[in-house]
Order: structure tokens, then C-alpha cells, then sequence
């Protein structure tokens, strides 16, 4: 299965300066969202970003709001399932379950909520908050989405008591199109992450470096698995890929460094906490500038830089690991969505791992 990832960002999730990178006018998002939809991507996910990464781009900063980018795109496609991410300690879980519902109505019941529990310190503070201690914070998850499944599947009031929600007489209506209910996602890694993604969502999020090895990327998504069956549930495991496509190698490989370490925004990786980047250790001052350059491009996640044969070469063996869907990003959306459509798409059906979309 494919997603586009990060269509709400200026430039996406890459920090690059070129001209051509992608833009939030509504009319470019939605043009992307409909190529997407056209193509039969299954889904489609915003990030939630709410302060600026630094760098001249102001990377990541200049977004659009994820749950009325999502109430738009809802009306826009057709297909895909459209997600809104949502960072769960900003947002009270009634007024979040009735948005959610009219979106799922918008778009006849293909809505899906990225569940986020906590990122930015920096972010939180705008709200007058701050993030809950790591497991705490995903205690007070669980208890929000308990209290969200409930509005979305019980016909009568109920009152809510808990650690976090004291709730009299909780209720919505209409309720979410979706069945059982909306779709939910989730990316946690760390233990009570993965606990609560196993008991909790359809789609489970896990990133793939190019380091890791296929035999370590298939245990740990069928730990996922494993950890959902413990729950009686099934869960789909899905990662990200960062995409260039051209013609032959050396043009793939020439706008990667055009696009990154010519024109990289630099400026963002002195503005991140050094904890999160890559290390350099052991690596010459070339390796280590190489090596930095490479968050700038979706932030680390695998990166397909090649043609066709090889994205779709590389796609299948992710598959092949036991990766059920991957979420798609470029720096150019419009640009990338049309050449994977009529290029690597067809390779990926020959191969088997994906069936011709039928609208």
C-alpha cells in the first residue's frame, strides 16, 4: 500500500532552498492530494507542526493546520483515506471525536487519525504546557482515546472519571461513517510506545534507515504484529521513503546534491537539538558533512535516490522485509507523483507487490 506524507509543509519534509521545491498554495496541495488519489494511494498523512525548526526556510514552520487540511482534502479526493495528526495533550478528546466525525462525514467515511503524543517542549509552551513525562504521556493517550472510541460507538451519555478527563455526560452525534470507527496511527518505538500502538492502532509507523539490516526490520515489525495478536488485533506496519526519481543514476544523483548538499537550508541543523541528528563519530570532515546534509532530506528516512528499476527494486525488497504500506515524500510533489505513477507504479504491479488501482 502508498500514503504521500508531509503535503501540509512548505518544501515537505525536506529543507532544501530550491526554487521547485513544494509550496502549500491550496492549489498545489490539492492538485498533489488528487494525483494521489487518482493513482489509488491509499492514504494520505500531515505532519503537525506548530514553531519553526530555524534555517533561512524556517523549516518545518510554515505549515498548514492538519485537521482542516484534512476537512478540505476530505472533499477533494475520492479514494484515499485522509489522516489528520493530531498531538493529543493540545486537544480536549470531545472537541477532537466531533471534528474528527465531521471529517469522516466530508469525506464519506474515509478519515484516519495520526495519533502523536508529545515532540516539541518548544511547541507545548506556545500552549501554556508541558509535555507529559515520557510514559505518562502515553497514560494520558490511552485514556483520550478511550474516551474518543466511546463517543464515536455508544448511543447514550456516559460519564468519564479518570486520571486525566473528568467528563459528566460525555456524547456526540452523528457518529463517525467509518466501521468499526476511523482509522488509527501511531508511531511509537519505544516500549510503551509499541504497547500502546499494539493496543491501539490499525497502522503502526516504525522509520527504516538505510543501515538497517531486512532480517532486524522484519523482527522488529513482526514484534508489532506479535505485541497487536496479544490484543486479539491485527495491525498493518508501515515506514517512509524520501524519493528521486530519474532517468539514469548520475541524474538522480546530481539534483541530490543540488537539492541537498548545494542547497541544503544547513542553518536547520544548528537549530535542532544535536541529541536527535545523526553522528559523525569516526567520520572524515567530507563523510561528516555528507553525512549531516542527510537529515535535511526527510529527516533521515530512507532515501530512494535512482530510476525507476532501482526505486521499485528497493521498494519491493522493504516488502519483502514485511512492510505492509510505505508513505511516499519528494521534494517536488507534483513532479514526483507524476513520474512514480507512470513509472515506478508499473514496475512495482509486475512485480507483485501492488495490484492496478480501479477507480
Amino acid at each position: 500500500m502508498l500514503g504521500t506524507f508531509a503535503t501540509n509543509l512548505e518544501g515537505g519534509f525536506t529543507a532544501t532552498k530550491i526554487p521547485e521545491k513544494h509550496h502549500i498554495d491550496w492549489a498545489t496541495v490539492k492538485s498533489v492530494a488528487q494525483k494521489a488519489d487518482r493513482a489509488g494511494f491509499e492514504i494520505q498523512v500531515p505532519l503537525a507542526r506548530w514553531a519553526s525548526m530555524g534555517g533561512e526556510t524556517d523549516f518545518c514552520g510554515v505549515n498548514l493546520e492538519p485537521m482542516t487540511w484534512a476537512a478540505g482534502l476530505a472533499e477533494a479526493t475520492e479514494y484515499s483515506r485522509i489522516f489528520a495528526t493530531i498531538h493529543v495533550p493540545l486537544v480536549h478528546p470531545i472537541l477532537a471525536a466531533k471534528q474528527m466525525t465531521t471529517i469522516d462525514h466530508i469525506s464519506g467515511g474515509r478519515f484516519g487519525v495520526n495519533v502523536v503524543v508529545g515532540w516539541n517542549p518548544v511547541e507545548f509552551a506556545m500552549f501554556g504546557q508541558k509535555p507529559l513525562a515520557h510514559d505518562n504521556g502515553y497514560e494520558y493517550a490511552q485514556e483520550w482515546i478511550d474516551v474518543v472510541n466511546r463517543l464515536w460507538t455508544e448511543d447514550e451519555p456516559f460519564d468519564h472519571k479518570g486520571t486525566f478527563f473528568d467528563i459528566p455526560a460525555a456524547w456526540i452525534q452523528p457518529k463517525p461513517l467509518s466501521r468499526p470507527r476511523p482509522a488509527i496511527m501511531n508511531a511509537g518505538t519505544s516500549p510503551a510506545g509499541s504497547a500502546y500502538a499494539a493496543r491501539n492502532a490499525d497502522i503502526a509507523f516504525s522509520t527504516i534507515l538505510e543501515k538497517d539490516d531486512p532480517d532486524d526490520i522484519q523482527r522488529r515489525f513482526d514484534r508489532y504484529r506479535k505485541n497487536a495478536a496479544g490484543f486479539g488485533r491485527d495491525v498493518s506496519v508501515w515506514s517512509g521513503v524520501w524519493i528521486i526519481c530519474r532517468d539514469t543514476e548520475q541524474e538522480a544523483r546530481d539534483y541530490y546534491e543540488y537539492a541537498i548538499e548545494q542547497n541544503g537550508d544547513v542553518g536547520v541543523l544548528d537549530s535542532i537539538d544535536p541529541r536527535v541528528l545523526p553522528s559523525t563519530e569516526g567520520l572524515s570532515e567530507e563523510e561528516a558533512l555528507k553525512h549531516r546534509a542527510r537529515t535535511l532530506a526527510a529527516f533521515g528516512a530512507q532515501q530512494l535516490i535512482g530510476t525507476p528499476d532501482s526505486i521499485a527494486k528497493a521498494m519491493v525488497e522493504v516488502c519483502e522485509a514485511g512492510v505492509d504500506g510505505l508513505v511516499c515524500q519528494w521534494i517536488d510533489y507534483e513532479e514526483g507523483l507524476d513520474t512514480f505513477t507512470e513509472h515506478v507504479l508499473p514496475r512495482l504491479e509486475r512485480a507483485g507487490v501492488r495490484k492496478p488501482f480501479t477507480p
